[in-house]
């Protein structure tokens, strides 16, 4: 069937209407007896509009993917989650400091992203805080490449201690590792340069006693080898020195008082606390020598008239004996007179069989 005016045409086919020119809908159109209630302004938000790429004033149509090229979303617009959503607060520019982040990595003016291992190359910060919950203040560099401990609270947890890895062991698996190595050198004309400067101070008044460094070598294995609580090595090595005052010292031990004191004093304390002795010798001192030049003996001394004794004997038991004869020979034995003690002592002098 076909019908048609001046507006235009109308034909019908089997339930099928073709429409030729204008169509002016005065009532309400329905589609399966629904209403439609769109607007003809708001129809037309589909003209132009195009899968996949956002058009402005026009409705936005997914492409194959459920994508989208552009879109221009005010800031606090974002809304992230179920039902009615969270508010994304973070602005665009906030947004972007984690664009070319990298996990592992400081990059400037980027997020940190911590790598696989909890890790991060490198850090450079004037201020932080260390600690749980509210965190104490780190001053942190004082100056550049200078850290500063003196603002900081020590946690009781970690029985004071600053820096402290708690009660765990950290494992080294590299040959000649160590947890701290610093290799710095000095280029001033005067004074004494130290890589680490370690001082306690006794601030009570305790029974125990202060320490400046306490260091420590345990086992946890069977057959274990050598163990040494503190290596200490002066190493001029291949460099030459004309300077005849000067000294090579692997170890130089000092005190300076100017009090006095109703107790003892030792400059070196060596010390054992061993119940069980070693089977190939056990010896509180060895005194070696492993270079290629002999050297001119084993002990030199300076008395400069304030020593008026070489050896004092605390006890006169062990290695002091009233007896010129026993295990050794009198040529491995020293005689001591003792002032006030007619005794004649003998220091006994041993050698390895």
């Amino acid at each position: 069937m076909s019908k048609g005016n001046s507006f235009g045409r109308v034909e019908t086919v089997n339930n099928d209407v073709s429409m030729y020119g204008g169509l002016d809908i005065r009532g309400t159109l329905k589609k399966s007896g629904t209403a439609i209630t769109a607007t003809a302004a708001e129809l037309n938000y589909l003209g132009a509009s195009s899968p996949g790429v956002a058009v402005a004033s026009k409705t936005l149509v997914l492409g194959a993917n459920k994508n989208v090229d552009t879109l221009v979303i005010a800031d606090g617009g974002l809304y992230l989650g179920a039902t009615a959503g969270t508010s994304v607060t973070a602005t665009a520019a906030e947004l972007n400091f984690n664009d070319t982040a990298v996990a592992g990595t400081a990059v400037a003016s980027k997020t940190l992203v911590l790598g696989a291992t909890k890790n991060v190359d490198t850090l450079t910060s004037l201020e932080f805080k260390v600690g749980y919950g509210a965190p104490t203040l780190f001053p942190g560099l004082v100056n550049e490449g200078e850290l500063n401990f003196s603002g900081v609270t020590p946690g009781t947890e970690t029985h004071g201690s600053l820096v402290t890895t708690g009660s765990t062991w950290v494992a080294h698996t590299a040959v000649g590792a160590c947890a701290f190595k610093l290799l710095c050198s000095s280029t001033a004309a005067s004074g004494d340069y130290a890589t680490m400067r370690i001082r306690g101070r006794a601030d009570a008044v305790s029974t125990g006693g202060v320490e400046g460094i306490n260091a420590s070598a345990s086992a946890n294995i069977a057959d274990y080898t050598n163990l040494c609580a503190g290596y200490f090595a002066a190493q001029p090595m291949a460099i030459n020195t004309t300077a005849a005052d000067g000294i090579i010292s692997a170890i130089h031990a000092v005190i300076d008082r100017t009090g006095t004191s109703s107790g003892r004093t030792w400059v070196a304390w060596i010390d054992t606390h061993q119940e069980t002795k070693s089977g190939a010798g056990d010896y509180l001192m060895r005194l070696s020598h492993n270079g290629t030049v002999a050297n001119d003996g084993v002990i030199t001394l300076y008395n400069g008239g304030r020593m008026p004794q070489f050896i004092n004997f605390e006890d006169v038991a062990g290695c002091l004996s009233t007896s010129d004869s026993g295990t050794f020979t009198k040529t491995h034995k020293v005689a001591v007179k003792i002032a006030g003690d007619a005794t004649q002592y003998y220091i006994e002098m041993g050698t390895i069989a």
